[in-house]
């Protein structure tokens, strides 16, 4: 008889930030084409959603835009200066110092 061969489940816990009793499992089985999302409260099962994997770009889509709508307006970066005015900041430090060698070895 042909033995079976099975592939190992992989799953990732989140924790609920208000109570961590209540936590969040997914299990990716990868053989079957599925990701399960369980609620968990303490150790029982309270509900399962069972996510085709042809599914999951639109779940990670709806999580990238919510991340995206939670991130704090920035202030955009201050425009960068145009080459004539760094030419003309270089020009107004003036160049290196000039000495006399002869003066300096003695």
């Amino acid at each position: 008889m042909a033995e079976k061969l099975t592939v190992p489940v992989a799953r990732t816990w989140f924790v609920d930030e208000r109570t961590p009793v209540r936590r969040m499992q997914v299990t990716r089985h990868p053989d079957r084409g599925l990701v399960v999302l369980s609620l968990w409260q303490t150790d029982q099962c309270t509900g399962t959603f069972r996510l085709a994997v042809r599914d999951a770009p639109g779940l990670v889509h709806a999580l990238v835009d919510g991340l995206a709508a939670a991130l704090p307006d920035r202030e955009p970066a201050p425009p960068r200066p145009s080459w004539l005015d760094r030419a003309r900041a270089r020009l107004r430090r003036g160049g290196a110092d000039v000495i006399d060698l002869f003066d300096h070895a003695r």
